[in-house]
């Protein structure tokens, strides 16, 4: 389950993208598919939420073979990390899609006892549980998106330690840079903070804003430049201008931020 499709177009990252997938496939193959970490770090409108979509889209769908076993089954799920009760939230709908009891769920949930803290511990358990009954025969990336306090999140996440969460890979996108662990043999970071591939954000502006002859390619590389690569920047200058009469002049558009 992906979150909701943001409304501004989204730019085609394959780049970034393929060196992530890369990334993942080099911690699953080295590690023998012991449960591994990539953070994706960057300021707000770097794209985070975007990337993790669509390696979330093409783990689930485009797996090389070699990666893994071709009886393993696959799937993504994305939790929200904005907070402790989005996280509970999130983990509620993921025990209901992996069939624990729905009962038993709304119980946890709905406790006026309990703590946020000590519900999300407790549906951990419960997702634990059933994924003891397939161990072996499912890999799954779990997509932890929007994290604004990385240290108080990370607690309620799975553990590389943990035996029941083993077989599986976890993604999450932040801006807390500071708390992003250094890499290991079962962590990578990666910083969006830089914006976009330059060829991908020069593609990105042009389809949006409709510049699209060879002699305002020259204007679009510096619109990028000055905008430092960042595709929400990028997104809004190109929806706005294609909607004006004077996105027909690239003078123009270039002139606004040059």
């Amino acid at each position: 389950m992906f979150r909701t499709r943001p409304v501004h177009l989204v730019a085609n990252r394959s780049r970034t993208v393929n060196a992530i997938l890369e990334d993942l496939q080099i911690l699953s193959l080295r590690n023998n598919r012991a449960l591994s970490y990539l953070y994706i770090s960057g300021n707000p409108g770097s794209g985070k939420s975007q990337l993790a979509r669509l390696v979330g889209q093409r783990y689930g769908t485009s797996i090389p073979g070699s990666w893994f076993r071709s009886s393993t089954s696959i799937f993504v799920m994305t939790l929200n990390g904005r907070s402790l009760h989005d996280i509970l939230e999130s983990y509620v709908d993921f025990a209901g899609r992996v069939n624990c009891d729905q009962s038993n769920l709304a119980s946890i949930r709905n406790s006026i006892e309990a703590t946020t803290e000590v519900k999300i511990q407790t549906i951990q358990r419960e997702i634990a549980k059933m994924f003891r009954n397939f161990k072996g025969e499912y890999t799954w990336l779990l997509i932890v998106d929007n994290v604004v306090n990385l240290s108080e999140i990370s607690l309620f996440l799975p553990q590389l330690e943990d035996e029941d969460w083993q077989g599986g890979q976890v993604l999450i996108t932040t801006q807390d840079m500071s708390s992003v662990p250094s890499n290991s043999s079962l962590t990578v970071h990666i910083s969006v903070s830089k914006g976009m591939d330059p060829q991908e954000s020069c593609e990105f502006l042009t389809d949006l804003s409709g510049l699209v002859k060879n002699h305002d390619l020259v204007y679009v590389r510096q619109v990028a430049i000055k905008l430092d690569y960042q595709p929400l920047a990028l997104a809004l200058l190109g929806f706005t201008s294609n909607n004006f009469e004077k996105a027909k002049h690239p003078h123009s558009l270039a002139g606004k931020i040059i």
